[in-house]
């Protein structure tokens, strides 16, 4: 697959090639289940507050019985992304990670919305947090860090009814005291993105209003690009249209469809959308001036809603083209790579209300420059062996104005987000349904992150791994993985992800679900497991994420395990400090209390009777004032 350059003219006998079906060796659902469904525009958050009959009783379900990651926030907003999920967890050389997310712990119209910050300071997570950083109503926060070591989260702000991104400053990694100014013109500016090097801050940014059309490129609510050089105090490009980015090959924006990367003087932004090519602009002088190349033309330019008959016959063609999720890194060489979700669409009518595409669709796609190449590269995964998928109706198909499980024009495999290490290794992240792990009894599966790596600069690609799931149980434990992001470079053999524990699949915004709390969970994994494939395509019961240990607990584990009969807990604190050691099955309720008090620095061990437990699956969770650390436990009899 050539990628396009924009100084050349597209014809449209190469797009029409360029189209035909990616060749995929993914595991696919059976025919009767591929079935199209009409595609919806985004919803921002003017509808949503616009719309009462959306307030509904916040539920205290949770997924704290989720055996993956520790919990270091939570929200009862759970859309974090709209398509492409936004890096949104820094790791510096000296230990310390920062994460953010969207918080809200009110209930439908989340009034008190906005940006969460915590860091681990090297030693331990700071507290949970309970209110935004921004003075007034925001979401989708973007992070970066300048060359004084402050942090830079942008966020958008509904409240005027003009969108503008407000920009909230910190005195150094970790610090907690945060500076809220405006350097931007509003510009309706929803649904940020950022990424710097030292003191160059770049910005990616959608307009909110659907009906506004962009003077400088007469499309409706088009990405912006903004440029600093100070670090976020004042901004040299203010909302610049990309070049070719017009009329020509698009009619409208779309929410957070696009990434952003930069490395030295690089700079690359990527973009997909439902019906619009999968493209990207590169900069080799610190973001002054781009470049762009279309890896994967959609069919048709500046496509508006009619018939997708590419042959001529007059009759409409299914088309292969993108869900709107993608990512972009730079490697240490300055090559672009960019993976993004695969679907399938078609129009059969040629009117507004006859776009449908097919959530059944299974794949990653990956394209490296260096390469010039185009390949599907992973998907979910046939884990029963029997040669298809086993999905339930409502994660593939949804029902007459109801989208089941999925998220927006998500199929199933969802959101990649890539990163390298200073091996020149590439791996890539992405959410993908799991086969047979179904919420209830409605057919709604639940999600897991999964893996797959290159040690060939993205040649080829190694089987996919599942990274959320330990293999046990099909019930998923209660909990979905899902809005996963990690680190872009890993400079020290570990994998740091930050993700959202879900008691639901979907979300309540776009699925209707019920109101919960979920979980911002964080979790690393060892290179070295994932490159030797110790996690397995479906999970791997003995092998787990490594936790950071807080200043209270150092680790905590139980003999025997398996156990029967009697099982011994052995655990540390480097300080003094209250802890809890509860039992739960595999259905996240308690079933034991094996220890509850305070204890001293230093070592202990708890002994437990068993003889009351069935055999089977539990979960020990190990409790401190700084940390929640969940294991597996085997009973037998």
């Amino acid at each position: 697959m050539k990628k396009v350059l924009l100084t050349f003219a597209l014809c449209l006998p190469f797009l029409v090639h360029a189209q035909s079906r990616l060749s995929t060796n993914t595991p696919q659902l059976p025919a009767s289940k591929t079935k199209a469904v009409k595609a919806n525009r985004v919803t921002t958050d003017q509808d949503v507050l616009q719309n009462a009959n959306r307030s509904k009783s916040l539920s205290q379900r949770t997924a704290a019985y989720n055996p993956i990651g520790s919990v270091i926030g939570t929200s009862t907003y759970d859309l974090q992304t709209n398509a492409s999920v936004s890096r949104r967890i820094l790791k510096y050389n000296a230990g310390q990670i920062s994460v953010v997310w969207t918080f809200s712990g009110a209930a439908s119209p989340w009034s008190d919305r906005g940006s969460a910050y915590v860091n681990f300071d090297g030693t331990m997570w700071g507290p949970q947090p309970s209110v935004r950083i921004e003075t007034t109503r925001t979401g989708w926060p973007a992070i970066a860090s300048n060359s004084n070591n402050q942090e830079i989260i942008a966020s958008h702000d509904p409240a005027t009814g003009q969108y503008n991104l407000k920009f909230n400053t910190n005195q150094g990694i970790g610090n907690t005291s945060w500076t809220q100014t405006t350097p931007l013109s509003s510009k309706g500016a929803i649904w940020p993105r950022a990424t710097s090097v030292g003191d160059n801050l770049y910005v990616l940014n959608n307009h909110n209003d659907t009906g506004y059309v962009e003077p400088l490129n007469g499309m409706k609510q088009p990405m912006y690009y903004s440029r600093s050089t100070d670090g976020g105090i004042t901004f040299v490009d203010d909302h610049i249209i990309m070049p070719g980015y017009d009329t020509a090959r698009y009619t409208r924006g779309g929410g957070d469809n696009y990434a952003i990367d930069a490395n030295e003087n690089y700079v690359v932004v990527g973009l997909a959308g439902f019906t619009d090519d999968v493209a990207y602009w590169k900069s080799m002088d610190y973001g002054a001036t781009f470049t762009k190349y279309i890896p994967f033309p959609f069919p048709f330019a500046a496509y508006s809603d009619e018939l997708t008959d590419v042959d001529g016959d007059g009759i409409a063609d299914t088309l292969d083209t993108n869900d709107s999720s993608c990512d972009v890194l730079l490697d240490g060489s300055g090559n672009v790579h960019m993976w993004f979700g695969y679907t399938r669409m078609i129009n059969p009518a040629g009117s507004p209300d006859s776009t449908f595409f097919f959530p059944g669709t299974n794949g990653i796609v990956y394209y490296s420059e260096q390469f010039d190449s185009l390949q599907i590269i992973a998907g979910a995964v046939d884990c029963d062996g029997d040669g298809t998928l086993t999905i339930g109706d409502l994660t593939t198909n949804g029902t007459s104005g109801d989208q089941g499980a999925r998220y927006r024009t998500s199929c199933l495999a969802s959101m990649p987000m890539g990163m390298t290490d200073n091996a020149g290794n590439a791996y890539c992240i992405f959410s993908a349904v799991r086969e047979g792990a179904d919420s209830t009894a409605n057919g709604q599966n639940y999600r897991d992150v999964m893996v797959t790596w290159s040690n060939d600069g993205g040649l080829t690609w190694n089987p996919e791994q599942n990274l959320t799931n330990d293999a046990v149980s099909t019930d998923r434990f209660g909990s979905e993985e899902v809005f996963a992001n990690i680190n872009r470079f890993s400079s020290d053999g570990f994998m740091h992800m930050s993700f959202m524990a879900d008691p639901e699949p979907g979300t309540e915004l776009t699925n209707g679900d019920d109101p919960v709390v979920s979980e911002i969970r964080y979790a690393r994994f060892d290179l070295a497991s994932i490159i030797s494939g110790a996690f397995g395509p479906c999970g791997n019961a003995t092998v787990g994420f490594n936790d950071i240990a807080s200043t209270n607990a150092t680790s905590i584990n139980a003999y025997p395990n398996p156990a029967s009969g009697s099982v011994s807990f052995n655990f540390d604190l480097n300080a003094n400090s209250s802890a809890k050691i509860t039992i739960s099955n595999a259905l996240g309720q308690s079933v034991m209390t094996i220890a509850n008090g305070t204890f001293a620095a230093g070592s202990h061990t708890v002994n437990a009777n068993l003889s009351t437990l069935e055999a089977g699956v539990y979960f020990y969770t190990f409790t401190t004032e700084n940390s929640v650390i969940t294991r597996k436990l085997v009973v037998t009899k």
